[in-house]
């Protein structure tokens, strides 16, 4: 397992299941398309724009993203 997927799989476990969803279906999408270009034409234009300023927002460095020993630390007090 690379880095970047072993800092990634904390955080996604702290999604709710529509965030999930959501990345299950990017995620779909990038298996679809070689270069993993931003989605265009998926039917919810709602779900591209939201999908389409989540990704850029990882690009552009303005996402929070959280380390993966922070999410940790946050499950073991949430759920012992």
């Amino acid at each position: 397992m690379n880095a970047t997927l072993q800092m990634i799989m904390p955080a996604l476990a702290t999604l709710d299941s529509v965030d999930r969803s959501i990345v299950r279906h990017y995620l779909d999408e990038l298996d679809e398309k070689e270069n993993g270009e931003l989605l265009e034409n998926e039917d919810d234009p709602d779900f591209v724009a939201e999908i389409n300023r989540r990704v850029e927002s990882i690009r552009d460095g303005t996402a929070k993203m959280v380390p993966g020993d922070e999410v940790m630390n946050r499950l073991r007090e949430k759920f012992g």
